[in-house]
């Protein structure tokens, strides 16, 4: 758990941009189009990485990476390996878990996250909300941590609220 009284500040939005193993999910299109924007090399971190940089400096962060793997055509980082970074760094990291909404396994992507992974914290656009709402029961994730969401993009329909945010994983 993060103490807020001994860390200078959260940054809440990081990036594990390669996998342990060395694996980079960005395009190399994307990749060079980066480095001419930031004018250089553009770091790439692991998520190992982020949480050794945030300590050093007493900070702590939000980490996720950026699963669009239906565009990509390349695999994330995996979001199994920044919970595990996460959960052996909770001293200064909190991980957020991406998954592709226009994966055929989405829903049962996050339900394995949260229920095996103990993910504790996911963003989505309304609508991957009513995806989770509306999965069938088995696809549902029975929780034995507190789950917290945050909804992005757009203004959510009265029905995602109504199904608040731990009832929208596990009725």
């Amino acid at each position: 758990m993060i103490d807020v009284d001994r860390v200078r500040a959260i940054d809440v939005h990081t990036h594990a941009e390669v996998s342990r193993d060395g694996h980079d999910p960005m395009p190399p299109e994307l990749r060079a189009a980066a480095e001419r924007y930031f004018r250089g090399k553009v770091d790439r971190p692991t998520a190992d990485d982020v949480a050794a940089y945030y300590r050093e400096r007493d900070m702590a962060c939000v980490v996720f990476t950026v699963d669009y793997a239906t565009r990509s055509g390349r695999e994330p980082v995996p979001n199994e390996e920044v919970a595990e970074a996460a959960a052996a760094n909770p001293d200064v990291m909190i991980a957020f878990a991406s998954v592709d909404p226009h994966r055929k396994d989405a829903v049962e992507r996050a339900r394995r996250l949260i229920a095996e992974h103990h993910v504790t914290h996911y963003c989505a656009a309304p609508v991957v909300h009513n995806l989770l709402i509306d999965a069938p029961p088995e696809l549902r994730a029975t929780l034995d941590h507190e789950l917290r969401a945050m909804i992005a993009a757009a203004p959510p329909p009265a029905r995602t609220f109504d199904a608040g945010h731990v009832e929208i994983l596990a009725r």
